[in-house]
């Protein structure tokens, strides 16, 4: 009786929240894992019950999945058009459900990978993104320029107030455009934002949590969520924030943003660094034998073609390149 309570059927055209929306594919995640015992399907009816937001989110996606199965059935799932959104306004996650589930040959394949884990959903739900070795060029409807790096995703929400970008996976390249209304922009990066002051930066967010900004012209204002006070990064340098705060300043560095001309650019990088940034770039595993991972490395490197990149580093330092199969390849000593 509870749980009804929470539930209004007028509720049906409420917008949910992206936090709570996030936090209900987290449960069901959970659930559909498999492992999951009586301790957490209590834990997730005492997250239900904590307010309507939650039980509406949860009423929503069960919704979500029944419209899926009728749909893999051949049944037309009308719901899984509008489920998610609940009012006029659907951000870019929402979009890209209603698109995945709009038709019914789509139904099955596309629960098992929606629900896999909840921050593969984020990313497969994303404005947009990329896949191993793939960059793109988006203009934004402010006019700001946007690059993709490699394997990366983003969210984009623009409104009457704001310019929000969130990175949800991998690095961008951002050169901003003034805005005739007059609304900051911000990239969102986990535990950390990102304020422009009219500039051309990269961000790059690492599995670690840790985030890379590297300003090429302006400044930013970087935000830490555990921290009152902003750090101002300015041309020529770059920060980088952790989950327990800042490090020290730092010049600049061409790796920063080289990527976006197709290039890898390194300047006495130990080859077992240089070994983790080019794997970024190609499918498989690429690895570095300690033996030879403190050699140095320097160049610039074309990123169109791995397989040249490795045979050019053979020729520079005393290497070899094992290839047990295109998709594992090792840098190994003589």
């Amino acid at each position: 009786m509870a749980e009804r309570a929470l539930f209004d059927p007028s509720d049906d055209r409420r917008e949910v929240p992206e936090a709570v929306l996030d936090q209900a594919i987290h449960w069901v995640t959970i659930l559909q894992s498999g492992t999951a015992g009586e301790p957490e399907r209590e834990a997730c009816r005492r997250w239900r019950a904590m307010s309507a937001d939650h039980e509406l989110a949860w009423r929503r996606l069960e919704g979500l999945r029944g419209d899926v199965q009728r749909s893999a059935a051949g049944t037309p799932a009308p719901m899984a058009r509008q489920v998610l959104a609940g009012g006029a306004r659907a951000n870019g996650r929402r979009k890209a459900v209603k698109w995945m589930l709009g038709s019914a040959g789509t139904g099955v394949l596309a629960w098992s990978a929606l629900w896999r884990m909840d921050a593969g959903v984020t990313t497969l739900m994303a404005d947009y993104r990329t896949g191993t070795g793939e960059r793109e060029h988006i203009t934004l409807p402010d006019g700001s320029r946007l690059v993709l790096n490699t394997d990366s995703a983003v969210d984009i929400d623009f409104d009457g107030s704001q310019r929000m970008l969130s990175l949800l996976r991998g690095e961008l390249l951002l050169e901003t455009a003034a805005d005739n209304l007059g609304r900051p922009m911000l990239v969102r990066t986990g535990q950390m934002d990102i304020q422009p002051l009219g500039t051309r930066f990269a961000v790059r967010r690492f599995n670690s949590g840790d985030v890379r900004v590297a300003v090429r012209e302006g400044a930013v204002a970087l935000r830490h969520a555990t921290l009152a006070q902003a750090q101002v990064v300015h041309a020529g340098e770059q920060g980088r924030g952790r989950p327990a705060g800042w490090d020290a300043i730092r010049p600049f560095e061409d790796i920063c943003d080289s990527w976006e001309a197709g290039m890898l650019v390194v300047e006495r990088m130990p080859l077992g660094e240089f070994v983790d940034e080019l794997g970024r770039y190609r499918p498989g595993r690429l690895r570095c034998d300690p033996a030879v991972a403190g050699l140095q490395i320097s160049g610039a490197f074309p990123l169109a073609d791995t397989d040249a990149v490795l045979a050019s580093v053979a020729a520079i330092l005393p290497v070899s390149v094992r290839s047990m199969t295109p998709y594992w390849v090792t840098l190994v000593p003589p």
